[in-house]
């Protein structure tokens, strides 16, 4: 069972990582990377810290040696792409969310100004001794919502 250190490092998969050295190296530099930057702020200054630490421990240490400002430059890049598209997504989420929420009260309303309508008819009804359709022109529906209030008393009276 793989420590939670190590669950934060190398992901679900520790098995994996133990039978690739540069996976496992990367996924430690990128650890290290999220973990700086959650201490220091700057995505920059992590991303030095994080590759001399990598160099320090023999951790991609001759690839980083060699290719340093590419690494760099390229992790920043990366990693602020990766942050965009998290904001993105967040931010789509929460417009459908809004959305749905918009809809679902909207129909809400409307199905309640529909039962509140039912209601109110077959209180003429009763009350005044009136017929379906005396009730519902007393009350000055037309159109389709005289449709659909009709269907709901009908459904309603089993009609």
């Amino acid at each position: 069972m793989a420590s939670e250190e190590e669950r934060k490092i190398y992901g679900r998969n520790p098995a994996l990582m133990e039978q690739c050295r540069t996976l496992a190296d990367y996924a430690q530099y990128v650890a290290l990377v999220r973990k700086y930057k959650a201490e220091l702020g700057s995505l920059e200054a992590a991303v030095r810290q994080a590759v001399d630490e990598c160099i320090r421990n023999d951790v991609l240490a001759d690839f980083l040696r060699k290719n340093r400002a590419e690494v760099e430059m390229t992790s920043i890049f990366e990693y602020n792409q990766e942050e965009e598209e998290r904001k993105l997504r967040a931010a789509e989420r929460q417009a459908g969310y809004d959305k749905g929420y918009d809809s679902g009260y909207e129909s809400g309303a409307a199905d309640g100004e529909v039962r509140s309508t039912v209601k109110a008819v077959i209180k003429l009804m009763q009350n005044m001794k009136l017929t379906m359709e005396q009730a519902l022109d007393t009350l000055d529906i037309t159109g389709d919502e005289r449709e659909e209030v009709l269907e709901r008393l009908n459904k309603k009276m089993n009609v």
